[in-house]
């Protein structure tokens, strides 16, 4: 009988060692994408780090506690999980996720220098922007592609930055209201 009890001890023990000791090949992550360009994924036990691509370039391997990567629009991502090669096996690479969110280009801040009669007004380029749309007084809208225009004193000045409308959407309009010169 002790024999009995002694083999079914050790064939317990047996069962339980290979358990705890088997080696587990981590899951992919799982992407998802925030308004703001945001790839984020759940931390994994077992993951020493991750690997990952955008647009097929070359990999890069961050530390564990890196859980996101902001996407610029139109850049693709996939993901692994690295583990140790011991008891954690990397995970394959994650379904692909591309940032197909366009990005707001921000409103142009003006400034006025007035001069005589005339108001000179300029804006920092935006290299995202396309082009400019100016609008004086509520007539027609004209495209430029300076950064400086000149109104008169009653003047009323709209601009907004002109994006591709794909990548970048254009911003909303600034406004300059008549300013006394006297």
């Amino acid at each position: 009988m002790k024999r009995i009890i002694c083999l079914a001890l050790c064939l317990i023990l047996g069962i339980c060692i290979v358990a705890c000791s088997r080696e587990k090949t981590l899951d992919a992550p799982a992407l998802t994408l925030s308004d703001t360009g945001n790839a984020t994924w759940g931390a994994q036990e077992g993951a020493t780090g991750y690997e990952y691509k955008i647009n097929d370039r070359a990999s890069v391997k961050v530390d564990a506690s890196v859980t996101a990567i902001v996407l610029l629009p139109g850049e693709s991502i996939i993901v692994r999980a690295l583990g140790d090669n011991e008891k954690y096996f990397d995970s394959e690479w994650s379904a692909p996720l591309t940032n197909d969110n366009a990005t707001k280009l921000p409103k142009p801040v003006i400034d006025k220098k007035i001069i005589g009669s005339q108001i000179v007004l300029s804006w920092e380029k935006d290299a995202r922007a396309t082009s400019y749309k100016i609008r004086i007084n509520n007539e027609s809208e004209q495209i430029i592609t300076e950064n400086q225009y000149m109104i008169s004193e009653n003047d009323i000045f709209r601009l907004q930055a002109v994006g591709d409308e794909e990548t970048y959407i254009s911003s909303d309009w600034a406004i300059i209201s008549p300013t006394p010169t006297h």
